[in-house]
C-alpha cells in the first residue's frame, strides 16, 4: 500500500495542499481521458499532498470516483475519495466503502451531497438513507471492525479497516443561526469520527477568520481546510444566482471578474491564478491546516505557479489578503429575501403518529424501531420528515439566507426554524443533543 502523503503531514501537524479532480459523466469521453492523463502531470510537480475525486457535484450523475481513487492509488498518487449520501442508502455506501479499502484508499471525505437535479430520463429520486454524521459513524465502525450477523446469528467481527474520514462545513453563512448550525454540526461529525474538515467555497477573507477563531473557540480540535476555487466569470455568475448549494459568490463579485476578462482579454486567467496563490498564502497565515485548490486546469505548471505566488507572499499574509479583497470585494450581506427578517414560519403541528405517516407518504416505506431513535421532535418540528434530505443531526450546508437548499425563497430550513424557536428561550443548545441513529426501515407498503 503506498504511502499516505496526506494523512502524514496532517497528524505531523504540517500545512496541505489537495487539488480537486472532477470525473464528469460518461467513461472513456474526453473529460475521462483528460483527467487520467492529466491527474500524473499534477501529481508530478510534486508539490500536492492529495488530489481529490468528486462525487456527482451538484447532483447529477458522473462516473464514480471510486474508479479513478483506485487508479491514483495503483500509481502512487495519494487520493481522497468523495463519498456523499444523496443516491445511496447504507448498504451501498458500505459497499463503496469496502471497494476503496480493497484498493488501499484512505481518505474518505463524508457528505450528504448536494441534492439530486436531474437524471435519465427525469429528474431522480434522492435517497439520503443517512446523513454525514451517520455515515461518519460507519466508518468509524469500520475502522473498529464491523460487528455483523455471522452463522446461527452469532455476531462476528470484521477485520478493521483503514480509513482516514473527513467531512465539510459551510463556513458562509449569513445569519447567525446558519453560522452557529453549522459549527453545532461540525462538533457532531468531529464527535463521529471526522479527522480533518474541508471548507465549502467562498470568498470572504474576514468571514473566514472569524470562522476559525469560532470553530476553535466552540472546541473543533480537527485540521480545518479552506477551499481556494479559480472561479470563471461563467461559474462566478451561476454561483452568485444561488445555483450551486453553499458556495457564497456575491454579484458585485461574479460582475467584477466579467469586467476583468473583458479588460485582460488574453491574460485574465492568469490574474486568476495569481489571485488564487495570494488567497492560500492569506488562508495559511490565518492558521488553517491547509487548502484545497478546485477549478484549476490538470496542468502541473499550473499549479506551480500558484504556490510559488503563495509562497512569495510567505511572511506577509495580510498584504496578500488585503490585496485579495480589494480586488473582489467583501463579503454579500444577507440578501433582502433573508428569512431573518421573517416572523417564525408555521410547520404543520404533528404528533408522532402524523409524523410516521408524512415520513411514510414521503419515502413510500415504513420505518420500525422509532421509538427515540431520529425521529425524534426539536422546538415542535420532525427534521427528519421536513427536510427533504431528512436531516435529522443538523442541517446540510445548502441553505441560503435560512432558505432551505431544495425550496429556496419558498420553505425554511427545518434546522434554521428551530433554532429560532429555541433561541427564542435561550435554549438553542438544546440542538445538540439530537440522537444521532439512523432510522431502520420496514418493508415497502
Amino acid at each position: 500500500m503506498a504511502q499516505n502523503r496526506f494523512r502524514k503531514r496532517l497528524e505531523a501537524d504540517q500545512f496541505v495542499v489537495t487539488f480537486e479532480c472532477v470525473p464528469g459523466r460518461g467513461a472513456f469521453e474526453r473529460e475521462q481521458r483528460e483527467l487520467e492523463r492529466g491527474m500524473a502531470d499534477v501529481w508530478s510537480c510534486n508539490r500536492l499532498d492529495a488530489l481529490t475525486f468528486a462525487d456527482s457535484p451538484s447532483g447529477r450523475a458522473s462516473c464514480a470516483p471510486e474508479g479513478f481513487s483506485a487508479l491514483a492509488a495503483s500509481q502512487g498518487i495519494t487520493p481522497i475519495n468523495f463519498l456523499t449520501c444523496k443516491d445511496k442508502n447504507r448498504n451501498e455506501l458500505e459497499a463503496r466503502l469496502w471497494t476503496l479499502e480493497r484498493a488501499g484508499v484512505e481518505n474518505v471525505l463524508c457528505m450528504s451531497g448536494d441534492y439530486p437535479t436531474r437524471g435519465w430520463s427525469g429528474v431522480p429520486r434522492a435517497v439520503y438513507d443517512l446523513g454525514s454524521v451517520e455515515l461518519l459513524s460507519l466508518v468509524n465502525a469500520m475502522d473498529q471492525g464491523l460487528a455483523v450477523p455471522g452463522q446461527r446469528g452469532r455476531m462476528q467481527r470484521l477485520a478493521p479497516a483503514h480509513f482516514f474520514p473527513g467531512c465539510a462545513v459551510s463556513p458562509f453563512k449569513h445569519t447567525q443561526a446558519e453560522r452557529e448550525l453549522q459549527i453545532m454540526k461540525l462538533l457532531r461529525k468531529q464527535q463521529a469520527g471526522a479527522r480533518f474538515a474541508v471548507c465549502q467555497i467562498g470568498y470572504d477573507l474576514t468571514r473566514l477568520e472569524e470562522f476559525l477563531r469560532e470553530a476553535r473557540g466552540e472546541g473543533v480540535a480537527i485540521p480545518l481546510i479552506a477551499n481556494v476555487y479559480v472561479l470563471t466569470p461563467a461559474i462566478a455568475q451561476v454561483m452568485a444566482q444561488g445555483r450551486i448549494p453553499g458556495c457564497d459568490v456575491s454579484s458585485q463579485m461574479a460582475a467584477r471578474l466579467a469586467v476583468e476578462k473583458d479588460v485582460h482579454p488574453t491574460d485574465w486567467r492568469e490574474a486568476h491564478y495569481a489571485r488564487a496563490g495570494k488567497t492560500m498564502a492569506a488562508l495559511r497565515g490565518m492558521g488553517f491546516n491547509g487548502v484545497h485548490l478546485a477549478g484549476l486546469p490538470l496542468s502541473g505548471q499550473v499549479v506551480s505557479y500558484v504556490l510559488d505566488v503563495a509562497d512569495a507572499y510567505h511572511g506577509d499574509w495580510r498584504r496578500a489578503a488585503a490585496d485579495v479583497t480589494a480586488e473582489l470585494g467583501t463579503a454579500t450581506p444577507p440578501s433582502r429575501d433573508s428569512a431573518d427578517q421573517l416572523p417564525p414560519q408555521d410547520f404543520p403541528p404533528r404528533c408522532g403518529m402524523e409524523a410516521l405517516r408524512m415520513l411514510r407518504r414521503v419515502t413510500g416505506f415504513d420505518p420500525r424501531d422509532t421509538a427515540g431513535v431520529g425521529l425524534g421532535t426539536i422546538a415542535g418540528l420532525y427534521p427528519i420528515v421536513d427536510c427533504p434530505k431528512h436531516e435529522g443531526v443538523g442541517p446540510c450546508g445548502g441553505s441560503r439566507d435560512g432558505w432551505c437548499e431544495v425550496h429556496p425563497g419558498e420553505r425554511l430550513c427545518i434546522w434554521y426554524e428551530a433554532w429560532r424557536r429555541l433561541a427564542e428561550q435561550g435554549r438553542e443548545g438544546e440542538l445538540f443533543s439530537v440522537d444521532a441513529a439512523p432510522l431502520s426501515w420496514g418493508v415497502p407498503r
